[in-house]
């Protein structure tokens, strides 16, 4: 059995000014078993909480092949500390279909302290 992983990168657009989210990457990881044909396919997005406030959950938009998916990253999120995270997607190969991703943003992200930041460009 072969396993073949492909990485593709994203363009990452410009956040705006007060986002608390900083994304250093963002890229589709496709992994294929050439013996049974099986492929795998998620969102891996490194980024980090340039809040003061700690984040439980953060909201990403990757558009693909002209249709935007929303994935999300939970968890404990402590600001100015890198996460590196391979989010699991539904349906991501009958989106890509071999293209890659044209835009990776924040769209969202909720603070242990109750606050939330919307982007005012996100398709929520």
């Amino acid at each position: 059995m072969v396993t073949i992983t492909a990485l593709a990168l994203a363009v990452v657009a410009a956040a705006p000014a007060n986002a608390p989210i900083a994304i250093t990457s963002c890229r589709v990881v496709t992994t294929a078993v050439l013996a049974s044909v099986e492929v795998e396919e998620a969102v891996r997005v490194t980024y980090k909480n340039t809040s003061k406030v700690t984040a439980k959950a953060v909201y990403f938009q990757v558009v693909i092949n002209g249709k935007t998916l929303t994935v999300v990253d939970k968890g404990r999120f402590a600001p100015g500390i890198t996460i590196s995270h391979q989010l699991d997607t539904t349906n991501l190969a009958t989106v890509t279909q071999s293209h890659l991703p044209t835009s990776c943003k924040v769209a969202a992200v909720q603070f242990v302290n109750g606050t939330n930041w919307v982007s005012p460009t996100a398709q929520l």
